[in-house]
């Protein structure tokens, strides 16, 4: 899906987020020293071309790993700038190659609390699998039985 740059330049942080999270990116909302910046990480690394991120609050797009180049415009070649149509363009370039985590990658990633929803739904599962069995097997026994 590609995104197209948002009519009020408040939103530009967000809408990027979005499509990064969209794509595997896990978001670090804890950066240290400035509570208006977010360090993205993606399961797959630099290597496989998803470099760790720096979300500023004005939608400006820093890599920390130096190994990609993100912009190959005017400007910082590890900076995708938000101020104009054709910065939306080379972000929008960018987001498409981003690979898809793997599953294992992506469970990998996954919070404690998200883990723990999907143990309890699984069980819910296999309790209601099992009592439905049981009542299966006594409605047998009962109609077999005459």
């Amino acid at each position: 899906m590609r995104e197209v740059m948002p009519k009020h330049p408040e939103e530009k942080a967000f809408v990027r987020l979005h499509a990064l999270v969209r794509r595997g990116y896990h978001a670090d909302l804890g950066v240290q020293n400035d509570a208006g910046l977010i360090q993205l990480e993606h399961p797959r690394g630099a290597r496989a071309g998803a470099p760790r991120l720096v979300l500023h609050p004005d939608g400006l797009i820093h890599g920390v790993d130096n190994t990609l180049a993100l912009n190959n415009r005017e400007g910082d070649p590890d900076c995708i700038y938000a101020s104009d149509e054709a910065d939306w363009q080379l972000f929008n370039s960018f987001v498409e190659g981003i690979p898809q985590p793997s599953f294992w990658q992506e469970f990998d990633a996954m919070t404690v609390c998200k883990v723990k929803a999907i143990i309890t739904n699984y069980l819910i599962i296999l309790i209601f699998g099992g009592i439905l069995i049981l009542f299966g097997e006594w409605v047998f026994k009962i109609v077999t039985r005459h």
